[in-house]
């Protein structure tokens, strides 16, 4: 794709649950016990990230969730994540110059709930989280976003001894731009990858890569736009 994009397994394959998601409409359940995670290859830095997902976890322990890292894996070193702090909050963690960052959120996780989580960052400016909807914690000024990594780990562990996901995740997005607090809200109202104007400027083209996946086999990717 020139973007250096490929899916692939680790571990026992997650279940892709036909009937389950937030809407019914299918989702990955994640096993803890199992090691199984879903790898995407990504090999460009971004200089700005959104990671959106609805996520229902069935363990709120310290575990990791999302996260970029490296061949090492998630254990060892991460950044760009979305994780479960020890006391059942969800946790944006990113690298930069600087070192460490983290935002945590105010929500409390039940197990069995689903939530819309996204984090949000970019180089030089600010590192944010927000839970169904609203943002939550202290946004942070970064510095230079961490370019140390080439890949996401989904339904992974995380360094600092967090346990490995266990649960389901739907609706992933990865976007290369720091989305609004307007869009975010609008992503969890509407259910859907609804973009709100004030994302757009005149002369702009917005490419989407779209891989189809029966739950078996990923089938041929398409680019728009082009």
């Amino acid at each position: 794709s020139g973007l250096g994009n490929g899916i692939s397994f680790s571990g026992t394959k997650p279940t892709h649950n036909l009937s389950g998601g937030f809407d019914g409409k299918g989702a990955y359940d994640f096993t803890q016990g199992d090691g199984g995670e879903i790898v995407l290859m990504d090999t460009i830095d971004p200089t700005n990230y959104t990671i959106e997902a609805w996520i229902r976890p069935t363990d709120v322990t310290f575990t990791g969730i999302i996260a970029r890292s490296n061949d090492i894996g998630p254990g060892t070193s991460t950044s760009h994540e979305i994780r479960i702090t020890a006391g059942s909050k969800f946790e944006h963690r990113t690298l930069d110059g600087g070192g460490n960052n983290l935002v945590t959120g105010s929500t409390t996780i039940v197990a069995g709930d689903w939530y819309h989580v996204a984090a949000v960052a970019s180089n030089n400016g600010e590192m944010r989280l927000f839970v169904n909807g609203v943002e939550e914690g202290t946004s942070i000024t970064l510095g230079t976003l961490d370019t140390d990594f080439d890949r996401y780990y989904f339904g992974t562990d995380s360094p600092s001894g967090a346990g490995r996901f266990d649960g389901a995740i739907d609706e992933l997005r990865i976007w290369r731009t720091n989305l609004s607090a307007t869009a975010i809200k609008a992503i969890f109202e509407n259910n859907t990858n609804t973009t709100v104007y004030t994302e757009l400027t005149t002369g702009q083209n917005w490419t989407v890569d779209a891989t189809p996946h029966d739950g078996t086999n990923n089938g041929t990717k398409e680019r728009s736009n082009q």
